[in-house]
């Protein structure tokens, strides 16, 4: 049965291999430091998951969510926005633009290795249905 694939797209290239640490034993895990190297992989790979930082260097995290969860792309990749940001509103806008689940910075590997299987499992749910 094939491992389960999760994108990780932060500019941090130290959150990056602290995430990929935390997921490569589970999961295929591929990485992106940019929105534009990011969506290249997406088309590509069509992760079940993506971590996206909601500050990146050559667009916006929020927006890009917005893109990859809309018509043009038809995907059930959930989404997983990350900030350092523990703003009411920037959580609340993450859910308007369409994320499955927001976390905030500095992660726990315990809160998200648990919030990637309960995404994972809601998902398979909905398929089955």
């Amino acid at each position: 049965m094939p491992r389960n694939s999760i994108l990780v797209i932060d500019d941090s290239r130290t959150r990056n291999l602290v995430i990929r640490h935390f997921l490569e034993n589970s999961f295929e895990v591929f990485t992106a430091f940019d929105g534009k190297t990011g969506v290249e992989i997406f088309k590509s790979h069509q992760p079940d998951i993506i971590l996206l930082d909601i500050n990146l260097p050559d667009c916006n995290g929020y927006e890009l969510c917005k893109l990859i969860k809309s018509e043009k792309f038809k995907t059930n990749t959930a989404v997983i926005l990350m900030s350092a940001s523990h703003s009411p509103p920037d959580i609340a806008f993450g859910f308007l633009v369409g994320c499955d689940d927001f976390l905030t910075i500095p992660l726990l590997k315990s809160n998200l290795i648990s919030r990637i299987q309960l995404i994972l499992s809601l998902h398979k749910g909905i398929e089955s249905d």
